[in-house]
């Protein structure tokens, strides 16, 4: 009825409205702005009941909350890139390679000879590794290379895939093949975890036996001149993630201050959500800042896993010791890779 400006401007025969008019017109008012204020607080009371009647929150979904929030802010710590999609669940066939080298002795350095530099293969990476590193890893580990002929074969098919939508490390296929091999996991034809390729490799560097070396040579020159193709990722934190069985050593070798080493190749990956999958509940995660990793996930197997590898003696130092995150239900410690070849600077 916009009684405001009717009220303002009416008149009656030249005269304005009566006191009697006035006093009818203002009672009008108060009880509109009454039946006003009655309606929103009723509209309240309502909305506040139908938030109370949804069901809590459950606990796995509250802790998955915290650990994307987690990741994002470990992410926009680095300043280097994006966050990562969360990934799929890990495949059953899918193992652990951050796991790979971990043992119970002092991580220390241990000489090891270049291979790319050093060595010149008169054949192809196949006939390496289903002949030389056949041969030696079979007197090593009776059985071992039983899966090599499907590890091949796979692998070959994969290769052949990729090298349709990018060019081959350094413009050799031999180097794109031996990367591939190395991140395959043959338990998909009923091998078990120990026959693995990148497992033998890894155990067999970190022995340093020269019989196991020079049977493998071949494919560690193709292996490791891949690898030196690649460009260096930028310099940021990486994860790893190690199941909680290997808890003890860690504790008693990963102490705050202390330079480590690790022997063999060392994976990684630039998703933190795939390093706390690969650790486990009580597991371990490593957060390792580098600038000498050199990204496989164009090559791998498994893109999704976003892998990295560290060469063998990559060398870092324990700037947080282990340390329980209860959000997580994980154990944390943060590395730092050291440059070894830079002179101290004394004042």
């Amino acid at each position: 009825l916009k009684i405001n400006n009717t009220v303002q401007s009416v008149h009656l025969g030249g005269n304005k409205i009566s006191e009697d008019l006035m006093e009818t017109v203002n009672l009008l008012l108060r009880r509109n702005e009454a039946a006003a204020k009655k309606a929103k607080t009723e509209a309240a009371a309502k909305a506040k009941k139908a938030q109370e009647k949804k069901p809590p929150k459950k606990k796995a979904e509250t802790e998955a909350a915290a650990k994307e929030t987690e990741a994002e802010d470990a992410s926009k710590a680095t300043g280097t890139m994006e966050p990562q999609p969360s990934p799929p669940d890990l495949p059953v066939q899918t193992v652990n390679r951050h796991a790979a080298g971990i043992t119970p002795e002092v991580p220390c350095y241990k000489p090891i000879r270049d291979f790319v530099e050093e060595f010149q293969p008169t054949k192809g990476c196949k006939a390496y590794i289903l002949e030389d590193c056949a041969t030696s890893l079979e007197k090593w580990k009776p059985h071992s290379a039983a899966f090599f002929p499907q590890l091949v074969a796979e692998a070959e098919k994969i290769t052949s895939s990729l090298l349709q939508f990018r060019e081959a490390p350094g413009g050799n296929p031999m180097f794109a093949f031996a990367i591939v091999c190395y991140t395959l996991d043959v338990k998909q034809f009923g091998a078990k975890g120990s026959e693995n390729f990148f497992e033998l490799i890894n155990k067999m560097l970190q022995e340093r036996d020269p019989v196991l070396l020079d049977g493998s040579m071949g494919y560690l020159h193709y292996l490791f001149g891949g690898l030196r193709s690649l460009p260096k990722a930028p310099q940021r934190e990486y994860f790893r993630g190690i199941p909680k069985a290997a808890l003890g050593i860690f504790k008693e070798h990963y102490t705050l201050g202390r330079v480590v080493h690790w022997s063999g190749l060392t994976s990684v990956s630039g998703s933190i959500a795939v390093a706390r999958k690969f650790a486990g509940l009580g597991g371990i995660l490593v957060r390792v800042t580098a600038f000498t990793a050199r990204a496989i996930r164009d090559w791998s197997a498994f893109a999704y896993e976003d892998e990295l590898l560290l060469f063998p003696n990559f060398e870092a130092m324990v700037c947080k010791e282990l340390h329980f995150v209860d959000t997580a239900n994980q154990w944390e410690l943060h590395l730092v890779e050291k440059k070894t070849h830079e002179s101290k600077f004394v004042f």
